[in-house]
C-alpha cells in the first residue's frame, strides 16, 4: 500500500468531522463555491470525481441530479464513508484508471499534489473527458502557503508536489487540453477549468 493510501485510510474515520470545523471549514466553504461554479453542473450530466475522499463534493454533485456519478479513490476507507446508492464507488489509482465512457464533468479537488507522475494523470484525464466536457482541478498555490501545506504533509511522511500554472499549461497542451478559466477562492488554492483544445 502506498504512503498516500495508508495516510488517508487512517484519516478516513475522522476526516469529515475535522474538515467541518474551524479554519479548514471556512476555507472549504470558499473553495466549494468556486469549484461548483467551475463545474457548472446540469441535470442529467455524467460526472466522475477523482480522489473523492470522504465525499465532500460527492454530496454537492448529487444535489445536481446527475445521470451517472462515479467516485474514485485510492483509499478503501475513504470510499467507505460514502453511503449513497446513487454513487458508483471505484477503488483505483487515478493515474491509471480508464472507463469505456467519457464524462461531461471530471472533478479532481485537492489530489494532483499527491500524484507521483502528473504526466500520466493528464494523459488519462484527456480520455475521461467528453468532447464538450469540463475538468475542474482544485490545487494548492505554489507560493508560501503551498510550502506550509507541503511541510504539513511531509511531517506525516507524505510527499506533495506543487505546480505553477505555466507548468500545467505546458503539460496540458501536450495532451491537447487547455485551461479555459481560473478562480482564486483563497490565497492558498486555485481552481482550473480544463477543456479539450
Amino acid at each position: 500500500m502506498s504512503t498516500v493510501a495508508k495516510y488517508f485510510n487512517e484519516a478516513a474515520g475522522s476526516y469529515n468531522d475535522k474538515s467541518s470545523k474551524g479554519l479548514w471549514a471556512f476555507l472549504r466553504r470558499l473553495e466549494s463555491v468556486a469549484v461548483m461554479k467551475a463545474v457548472d453542473p446540469f441535470q442529467g450530466m455524467t460526472c466522475i470525481e477523482l480522489g473523492c475522499g470522504a465525499g465532500f463534493y460527492i454530496s454537492r454533485l448529487l444535489s445536481c441530479d446527475p445521470s451517472l456519478l462515479v467516485a474514485v479513490d485510492i483509499s478503501e476507507n475513504m470510499l467507505g464513508e460514502l453511503n449513497d446508492s446513487r454513487v458508483k464507488r471505484v477503488r483505483a489509482d487515478i493515474e491509471n484508471i480508464n472507463f469505456k465512457v467519457a464524462f461531461d464533468r471530471v472533478l479532481c479537488a485537492g489530489v494532483i499534489e499527491f500524484l507521483p507522475d502528473i504526466k500520466n494523470f493528464l494523459t488519462n484525464l484527456k480520455t475521461l473527458l467528453s468532447v464538450s466536457g469540463k475538468a475542474v482541478l482544485l490545487m494548492p498555490e505554489s507560493g508560501v502557503f503551498g510550502r506550509f501545506y507541503r511541510a504539513f504533509h511531509r511531517a506525516h511522511s507524505v510527499q506533495v508536489s506543487l505546480y505553477k500554472v505555466d507548468e500545467l499549461e505546458y503539460l496540458l497542451e501536450v495532451n491537447h487540453l487547455k485551461i479555459e478559466k481560473q478562480y482564486l477562492p483563497t490565497p492558498m488554492t486555485r481552481v482550473l477549468v480544463i477543456t479539450h483544445d
